[in-house]
């Protein structure tokens, strides 16, 4: 926090190169690391930053924190749109299959001017970002990715997301 932006990513990238070298040294070639999203401004963990880390380290793929882009960005992801575009400059800067296979977290989540607060549960509808517009993108687009529930109530956030997201693409097959 002390640093800037851009040492702070040149650091990181040392040290998770590092990591991934080591892994190589011992056999393990099979395992990606998944720099994530970070829900504060203050630390490293943009969308930028953490494609940027995947497009510079080898044996990476980004993990999406759906909440933690939201709080970040002051609330912003209201629309399938909005999602859509970061699945877009994901496909762009690292190629289809890192979207197809999106390793992503999802719950609502409570900000301020700094970013994340507190996760919150999918039916404290006060809170964003909104999982019917995720599960459209995902749908629409054919998607597969592994959705992990951050919600304080872990296993039902996660059944409700599944039951939207099959809903979703039930509406899509009969719409073919």
């Amino acid at each position: 926090m002390k640093q800037s932006p851009k040492d702070a990513m040149e650091l990181c990238v040392k040290a998770l190169s590092g990591v991934v070298e080591s892994m190589k040294a011992r056999g393990i070639v099979e395992v990606k690391l998944g720099p994530e999203t970070a829900g504060r401004p203050s630390r490293l963990g943009s969308l930028d930053e953490v494609l940027t880390l995947c497009e510079r380290v080898d044996s990476t793929e980004p993990v999406i924190d759906w909440a933690h882009i939201h709080a970040r960005n002051g609330g912003k992801l209201k629309t399938a749109s909005d999602f859509q575009k970061i699945v877009d400059t994901i496909e762009k800067r690292l190629g289809t299959d890192a979207v197809r296979k999106l390793h992503c977290h999802f719950t609502h989540i409570e900000f301020t001017e700094k970013g994340e607060k507190r996760h919150h549960t999918l039916y404290e509808a006060e809170y964003g970002p909104d999982f019917q517009c995720l599960a459209t993108v995902i749908a629409e687009l054919g998607l597969k990715p592994v959705i992990i529930s951050e919600s304080p109530i872990l296993d039902v956030d996660a059944q409700k997301m599944r039951n939207i997201l099959f809903e979703k693409l039930e509406k899509r097959k009969s719409h073919k």
